[in-house]
């Protein structure tokens, strides 16, 4: 019964590291058996065409030519899977003649012999002859022909170096840059502000950063006001209000002791509401004796004195 190799590829395997000096040494290899002799009929589907789960010997050859000679020999004993695939790697089977890492592959083309024995018994069929073309011809890397022309290691190595107080940079052995002058603070710049101008030094120019709102937060001596001075904050102590035509103020302070606001003005609520939130406090109300009284209302609505101790 005649086979046929439906298809095969080849790649090289060939991974590159800076640690591995040499590369991994072998050809993936890939190729579909099926039996030719069965026919294919109209309407129907062959499913034992492909030579499905077989034990055989394949062996490869790599020849300089069409014709030889051969380079390079080996016989591995493999097995197709369900659908005929064979997976192989050229270059780890059982040796026949040179070593695998002794093909001169800057030499010559190369061509890839396939022959297979089915029985195992030692009778090979001719399955392809198919010339190699680039992507193996990697492995010629690790045999480059590019040498150094001497034997001294160090006669490549080059300096860099500074000079002229820091305005030159050269290399050994070849040339040098100028990089203008040997100030190493000439080039820096500052930034000032002057009002709303803020300016960069040495040309830089300038920019305004006053956003045209003439209601903003100014400084008056030591005192900051807000607007036309309708709202201050007298010497970072106290917040005065004004009236419109700044007469009249009334003015918040922190009681020295911190826990209170003083305000040194009549307090009045011409259309609100006071709340007091926390059902043990009121209005503390001071005598004419000088006793002070915590005026609150008990759940009927009346209200309720209590004698304190004046804040």
């Amino acid at each position: 019964m005649k086979k046929y190799l439906l298809i095969f590829l080849i790649s090289v395997s060939y991974k590159y590291s800076f640690s591995q000096v040499v590369p991994p040494q072998g050809i993936t290899y890939q190729a579909v058996i099926i039996d030719r002799s069965i026919k294919e009929l109209p309407g129907k589907d062959i499913t034992e065409r492909y030579y499905s789960n077989v034990d055989m010997v394949v062996k490869f050859s790599i020849l300089s030519s069409q014709t030889g000679p051969t380079e390079y020999e080996e016989s591995q004993i493999a097995k197709t899977d369900a659908y005929g695939l064979l997976n192989l790697i050229i270059g780890q089977g059982t040796l026949i003649g040179k070593n695998f890492n002794t093909i001169d592959w800057s030499k010559n083309e190369k061509w890839l012999k396939v022959e297979i024995d089915f029985n195992k018994k030692g009778t090979f069929e001719l399955f392809s002859l198919e010339k190699m073309w680039s992507v193996p011809y990697a492995l010629y890397s690790q045999r480059s022909s590019i040498s150094d022309a001497d034997s001294s290691s160090t006669n490549e190595l080059q300096n860099l170096k500074i000079s002229g107080g820091g305005g030159i940079i050269s290399i050994s052995k070849g040339n040098s840059i100028v990089l203008g002058d040997s100030s190493s603070s000439n080039e820096l710049q500052s930034l000032s502000q002057t009002g709303t101008n803020v300016t960069l030094s040495k040309g830089g120019g300038s920019i305004s950063v006053n956003d045209g709102d003439t209601t903003h937060w100014k400084q008056e001596g030591i005192n900051t006001a807000y607007g036309e001075g309708s709202v201050r904050v007298k010497n970072g102590k106290a917040l005065e209000i004004y009236n419109v035509s700044n007469s009249h103020w009334a003015s918040f302070y922190m009681h020295p002791a911190g826990n209170y606001l003083e305000e040194n003005y009549t307090l009045k609520i011409s259309n609100g509401d006071i709340y007091i939130s926390n059902k043990t406090k009121g209005i503390i109300l001071i005598s004419p004796n000088n006793q002070c009284w915590r005026v609150t209302i008990d759940n009927s609505g009346n209200f309720v004195r209590s004698l304190i101790t004046c804040p």
